[in-house]
């Protein structure tokens, strides 16, 4: 537990992060490819590659660094999702912490209590640092993870974030921790706000809502 933050166990946080590739008839859809937990401490508890069902029409390996001999004997999405449940939902639900989480919970088929996720991409604050109206550019997609991290966490983190000397591919283990990193800077603001009942997040999608419980 934090003295500021009183109600929160850290135990129980965790952020995720996860890779997709391009599938189906013109490889119009995506499909999960890679998931990625860490913890409050930044420790990797989960790294899996996925194996889409449907045959992958599109690694984008230029952005997510992924190759055909990754998923050739991965798990499926439906042997690895019991694991995923048990971590985040027992004993009690974990507070989840994303960037974009909404795409994250859509590929893994994964609903989540809405009371327990944080999302830094809808997050008010970062949205304000960056310029979106509140009022005038509701549902306007938030601002970009690397912006965030040179941003809230610094020039010199946001140089080696997804650094063109380790190639500039999208590292799950790496953008999971920034998220991680970038509520943690915010946190005991984030949820004694939430604890008074104020409106600190743009709300999801809608065509991601069924994603949220």
């Amino acid at each position: 537990m934090l003295p500021d933050a009183p109600n929160i166990d850290t135990s129980r946080i965790y952020a995720v992060d996860c890779e997709m590739v391009n599938v189906g008839f013109q490889a119009r859809e995506i499909a999960l490819a890679r998931v990625v937990i860490v913890d409050f401490d930044g420790k990797v508890v989960l790294d899996s590659f996925v194996k889409p069902t449907q045959k992958v029409m599109n690694y984008q390996t230029a952005i997510t660094n992924l190759h055909p001999s990754n998923l050739l004997h991965a798990p499926t999405l439906s042997n690895l999702l019991p694991s995923i449940l048990t971590l985040l939902s027992h004993p009690t639900p974990a507070i989840l912490i994303g960037h974009a989480l909404f795409n994250d919970l859509s590929s893994l088929r994964l609903a989540h209590p809405h009371t327990h996720v944080r999302d830094t991409t809808l997050y008010y604050p970062f949205r304000d640092l960056v310029g979106i109206d509140r009022k005038k550019e509701e549902g306007v997609p938030g601002p970009g993870l690397k912006r965030l991290v040179r941003e809230v966490l610094g020039e010199e983190r946001g140089r080696e974030f997804r650094s063109w000397d380790k190639g500039g591919f999208h590292d799950p283990i790496e953008d999971a921790r920034a998220t991680l990193d970038l509520y943690k800077s915010v946190m005991v603001e984030w949820e004694r706000d939430l604890a008074l009942g104020l409106d600190v997040s743009e709300g999801v999608p809608g065509k991601f809502a069924q994603y949220y419980c």
